[in-house]
């Protein structure tokens, strides 16, 4: 094996450690739950070959987006000629996506992102989980986050897509199986 190779492997692994050994964010709702906000959440694009979270969130800061209709929630996958988020470009896209997470009540909710390639997840402006450049399919460890009390979370995902296939979700689980997150659950 050549030796950036192996820097590379060890990095990821020490970089997947760090995180899965972090502890739970506590997250504090901003809006009641009985609140009524529009559905989905907000989306704008940015388009070109990022490289990184940093370089879209470089290049988002000196060029005007396109703005995309709302999408309904974090459970997006595609390849094989299928767009990027319901638009017609299916590589070099990167989007900054904002909104509201409905937690129901208060508890730990286990969190799980799937990306292919760059993400970064805030919630209450906590930084959840990022892996930032560009990489397969492939999950977070677990990341639990504990709702003080039930009611919208602040929500803000940062998102690249290279090339080839690309995946954008974010399931959770309390204790059983991870499934997507409801649609009811996002809004803006």
């Amino acid at each position: 094996m050549k030796w950036n190779s192996w820097v590379a492997i060890c990095g990821a692994v020490i970089f997947f450690m760090t995180v899965s050994a972090a502890s739970a964010a506590n997250l504090t709702p901003t809006r009641s739950a009985g609140e009524n906000l529009e559905p989905g959440l907000e989306i704008i694009f940015h388009f070109g070959d990022f490289g990184s979270i940093g370089g879209l969130l470089t290049q988002a800061a000196s060029e005007t987006p396109k703005v995309g209709e709302p999408i309904a929630n974090l459970d997006h996958r595609g390849g094989g000629g299928k767009g990027v988020l319901g638009l017609k470009h299916r590589d070099y896209v990167g989007a900054i996506i904002t909104g509201y997470m409905l937690f129901p009540e208060a508890g730990t909710y286990n969190l799980r992102v799937r990306s292919n390639d760059g993400i970064r997840l805030e919630l209450g402006g906590e930084l959840i989980f990022e892996d930032p450049r560009t990489h397969a399919d492939r999950n977070s460890p677990t990341l639990p986050v504990v709702a003080t009390e039930g009611g919208w979370v602040p929500l803000r995902v940062v998102f690249f897509e290279r090339k080839g296939s690309w995946a954008l979700q974010v399931h959770w689980s309390q204790g059983g199986e991870f499934v997507p997150i409801p649609a009811e659950n996002f809004g803006h």
